[in-house]
């Protein structure tokens, strides 16, 4: 196949290095186009991560404009309502996806429209940075806090008082906001710097910088966001999940009767508990000694294959829609 892979708009965080890994495996890769400009190359597949695009915003002339979430957290409650309308094939991430996708479809009046399953292209990406590292060598266990964005998420709501804690009770503590709180220079960022600066135990990590307390957390606190699901597929270690307001973009998601995979499996990959900051130190130390196991029960409720076999699964997938379109 050949492939080439644009990205729109003044991305600045994408560096020289992204294209040239791009280039270097001989494939064609630039960045500053407009979406417009996108849409003219000649395709015969279109496949974007980015959600809420159509052939109008970008008027590609593919046989087929694909939706590859870049989370996997759920499509009908934390995106608009209409968010993918302008997809003729989405490539789920879990079988939540595809269940999502249909309801989604159906009860929009879309027609012609479907998915596949592929599993999630993220997870091969954080699998093999995962394989190159060094185990970290500490004596003290580490707590990842990676609170979501929302009206009441859980930095905003206890965050500064709970590194302090974590850091009294022995943890060292990685705040890896989502990337909005940076986009919007969230006052608690100020906060959490100030911690940073007099307490070499904690640190403030920007997801635009790359990863690495994923890689060597043994806990991760979080409230409704999809890097606990990508934490627990990946490292097979506990989530605790503070239970917050929930991230609601669509207010109509409940007519669909579906309970987002956010709510539905978060029990499942470690303890769910109340925001009190006493009650999230007492789990994080259980999930620390060993107390929860996750089992591969729970990783398939929301992940389709094994981490790393994305690329191989949506490679194949779209091979034998070009053959199909070439019959």
């Amino acid at each position: 196949m050949r492939v080439e892979v644009v990205i729109c708009g003044d991305r600045t965080d994408c560096s020289d290095q992204i294209l040239d890994s791009y280039r270097e495996a001989g494939i064609k890769a630039e960045r500053g186009k407009t979406l417009a400009a996108a849409g003219r190359l000649p395709c015969r597949l279109a496949v974007t991560a980015s959600s809420g695009l159509n052939r109008n915003l970008i008027p590609t002339g593919a046989d087929l404009f694909i939706h590859m979430p870049h989370s996997l957290a759920s499509l009908h409650m934390i995106y608009p309502a209409d968010a993918f309308d302008g997809y003729d094939l989405l490539f789920s991430a879990g079988p939540h996806h595809t269940a999502e996708y249909a309801a989604i479809t159906s009860s929009r009046g879309l027609k012609d429209r479907r998915s596949e399953a592929v599993g999630y292209g993220k997870l091969d990406v954080l699998g093999r940075q995962l394989a190159a590292r060094a185990p970290r060598s500490a004596e003290a266990p580490l707590a990842l806090l990676a609170p979501s964005w929302g009206s009441d998420n859980l930095l905003d709501r206890c965050g500064v008082a709970l590194v302090d804690a974590l850091a009294a009770s022995g943890f060292d503590v990685a705040v890896r906001p989502h990337p909005l709180f940076f986009l919007d220079e969230s006052p608690v960022l100020a906060e959490i710097r100030a911690l940073q600066n007099r307490n070499p135990k904690v640190w403030l990590e920007s997801p635009f910088a790359g990863d690495g307390a994923i890689f060597d957390a043994d806990v991760l606190i979080g409230d409704y966001s999809g890097i606990g699901f990508e934490f627990a597929a990946l490292r097979r270690r506990p989530v605790v999940s503070v239970d917050v307001g929930l991230k609601v973009v669509n207010p109509a998601w409940q007519l669909l009767e579906l309970q987002p995979v956010e709510i539905s499996c978060r029990s499942q990959l470690g303890p769910t508990v109340r925001p009190d900051v006493d009650a999230i130190v007492d789990a994080a130390r259980d999930c620390a000694a060993g107390k929860y196991e996750i089992p591969d029960a729970a990783i398939a409720g929301f992940l389709y294959g094994r981490p790393g076999d994305c690329a191989e699964q949506a490679s194949a997938q779209l091979q034998r829609l070009l053959t199909a379109r070439r019959a």
